[in-house]
């Protein structure tokens, strides 16, 4: 709800300022509220994966196909998630520290936001290669069926690297240098300009901080699952679901900060979230005659 809130507000901005400096910055918001969406529309199937031992679909394409993507769209959606918050850190880096440098603008972002997908299936690829829906005596199950085992290591290594250690590097080396500029050169710059640079770089750190904290847990858990599997075999299976339920439920918890962050502890977003959803009151109700839902309908996707 609040992704989608955000996306709905953004982009209503976005669509009277297409040709501004700011619309990069609202072109990656909107594509983190999608990410961050289907992130939390796949916690379900994530769940289901979890819990459910046996695979209840019968063997044949729709169910192979099903368990790939159950197994492959949740670590899709979670590098397109950390890639995007790349994108972002890096663009206010640009807007505050580069403040010479040429901008980018509405096509540059999109350019972008396509490699990032590309980059973010190619990432994930091999858990859909490896996926197999396989039978057993009597039930059929679904598993990461690795030829060799060291590879489960190594992918978990990289998944590691690129979705936490790479993210918590950039937003903490560009908070870093935004701090430090702001602080050095504050005699060069307008108050009202200091002020809202400075509410950029409180907001970053808190950025850093709810994804640092959000994503230890599972990138550590599913590090210590393929690397050092031995640990988990003294617990019980049931105490070994509950740790990784837990450590998948804190890791997607930052699908819902992030709109948090990124809109509600903005004041711009603040007043654009109140004038629009006035806007729209006021569109479904100064028409009665043509019904309130055809004005909301115009509204939401002319």
């Amino acid at each position: 709800m609040t992704n989608s809130i955000v996306a709905s507000v953004v982009y209503h901005k976005l669509k009277k300022n297409i040709q501004s400096q700011n619309a990069p910055r609202y072109v990656f918001i909107i594509a983190l509220a999608f990410a961050d969406t289907l992130l939390c529309i796949s916690l379900p199937f994530t769940a289901f994966d979890s819990f459910t031992k046996y695979w209840t679909l019968r063997q044949g394409v729709f169910s192979t196909l099903t368990c790939k993507l159950i197994k492959t769209v949740p670590t899709l959606t979670v590098f397109l998630s950390s890639f995007i918050v790349i994108a972002i850190a890096l663009d206010r880096y640009r807007c505050i520290v580069q403040i010479n440098k040429r901008k980018l603008n509405f096509k540059e972002a999109n350019i972008i936001l396509f490699f990032i997908l590309i980059i973010s299936i190619l990432v994930a690829s091999p858990l859909f290669i490896h996926t197999k829906d396989w039978s057993s005596s009597s039930w059929d199950v679904i598993d990461v069926n690795a030829s060799d085992p060291q590879s489960r290591v190594w992918f978990s290594l990289i998944c590691f690297v690129l979705q936490y250690v790479l993210p918590n590097l950039v937003i903490g080396i560009s908070y870093y240098k935004m701090n430090r500029h702001i602080n050095v050169t504050p005699f060069q710059q307008k108050p009202s300009h200091v002020t809202k640079r400075k509410h950029v770089s409180q907001m970053l750190f808190l950025m850093s901080i709810t994804y640092c904290m959000g994503w230890f847990p599972i990138n550590t858990c599913n590090l210590i699952l393929d690397s050092y599997s031995s640990l988990f075999d003294l617990m019980s299976s049931d105490n070994q679901l509950l740790i990784f339920i837990l450590c998948h439920v804190v890791g997607v918890s930052t699908s819902v900060t992030n709109p948090l962050i990124y809109g509600y502890m903005n004041d711009n977003f603040r007043t654009e979230f109140t004038s629009f959803y006035k806007f729209v009151c006021f569109s479904c109700l100064s028409k009665p005659s043509d019904s309130a839902e055809n004005g909301c309908l115009k509204l939401f996707f002319m």
